[in-house]
């Protein structure tokens, strides 16, 4: 039987949560723009930068399940049961994204935004491909990786990511199109931009015991650590160092990874996950999926920027969790909006029923 951690309810949890509050936020920001001061731009901002762990988070969390769960290899019909899990949902809501966002209102833009979505990753479902991506990787690597030092393959997996993103971070766009989405978009969708949290889920997966006893001895770094990190990324953003706001930053592998450890160090000293935590980890998946649609549709919902923000958070969490929870009942339906995870009831102790 396939085995969790309590500490991937807390990590998956509080990610999912907060990829909502970052677009909860970038609502406001859009929608208030001529109304907001420069400080609340700047507050708001900075509240953003501070999120920016959630997509790598999810990273990490994959392929440390995959390492845990999968030590020995790959099962027989992994990629089978992925691609009805992860890439047809994928599929199915480029298209809905697609329908939602045809601007034009003709089936020939229609057309172009769906293939824009599903070849190009133009929508939030983009973190899926990254995903498939990782799975081959392990597939063709794991054996390497299991033979190979941690301490040599992480500083080389950080050393490779950090000079993939400061090509894109740092170095001017050259003219073209092309260029302009590379820089702009396209390089998220490579697996060179998240390759450092692959080969740090892989081994924290695969040595867990261990790695958990380095959390405990060095509890007090793990602790101090995001909060120097989180302050060194938004003063950083604030000076230019690089100005956008993106998870994929050199800074943000620092600040992802103090805080995994933190999260995980924290959590592994909680006995028991608390139904709220286990019931947001359960629809994550569905939350990442629908959330986004729900914030760009629902519009200027309050004169205030905070209530507007506030209440955009909660109804996108809310709206995604019944849309999920009513396509889980139809047939097929967990083809369209992914399927809702499996979590215990309750959790004690530190291993359990697989999600």
């Amino acid at each position: 039987m396939k085995k969790t951690v309590n500490e991937i309810y807390w990590l998956r949890c509080i990610a999912c949560l907060s990829i909502v509050a970052i677009h909860s936020i970038t609502s406001g920001l859009e929608f208030f723009a001529n109304y907001s001061s420069d400080e609340t731009k700047r507050i708001l901002s900075s509240m953003q930068m501070g999120l920016m762990y959630a997509t790598p988070t999810f990273i990490f969390i994959s392929e440390f399940l995959f390492a845990k769960n999968y030590a020995s290899g790959v099962p027989k019909g992994f990629l089978k049961t992925r691609v009805k899990a992860l890439l047809i949902p994928y599929v199915s809501m480029g298209m809905v994204f697609a329908f939602a966002f045809n601007r034009d209102g003709t089936f020939e833009s229609f057309l172009m935004q769906f293939a824009n979505n599903i070849f190009l990753g133009q929508f939030i479902g983009y973190f899926i491909l990254i995903i498939f991506q990782f799975y081959f990787l392990h597939m063709l690597f794991y054996k390497q990786l299991s033979r190979w030092s941690p301490k040599k393959v992480l500083p080389l997996a950080f050393l490779v990511n950090a000079l993939y993103l400061a090509v894109f971070n740092f170095y001017p766009v050259p003219e073209g199109l092309f260029y302009a989405y590379i820089w702009d978009r396209g390089h998220w969708l490579l697996f060179g931009g998240w390759i450092f949290y692959f080969v740090l889920g892989f081994y924290c997966g695969k040595y867990y015991d261990e790695f958990k006893q380095l959390l405990h001895r060095y509890w007090f770094v793990v602790c101090a650590l995001p909060i120097f990190c989180v302050v060194a990324v938004i003063m950083l953003r604030n000076v230019g160092l690089p100005e956008v706001i993106s998870s994929k930053r050199i800074d943000v592998m620092l600040y992802t990874t103090s805080f995994l450890f933190f999260i995980i160090l924290v959590s592994s000293k909680i006995q028991r996950v608390p139904s709220p935590v286990l019931f947001i980890s359960k629809y994550s998946f569905n939350i990442y999926l629908i959330h986004h649609l729900i914030v760009w549709k629902l519009g200027v919902v309050s004169h205030d920027i905070v209530m507007h923000m506030l209440f955009v958070f909660i109804f996108s969490l809310l709206g995604s969790i019944v849309i999920a929870s009513i396509f889980s009942k139809i047939p097929y339906g967990h083809y369209v909006v992914g399927r809702v995870l499996k979590v215990p009831e309750e959790r004690k102790g530190h291993t359990g029923v697989a999600v």
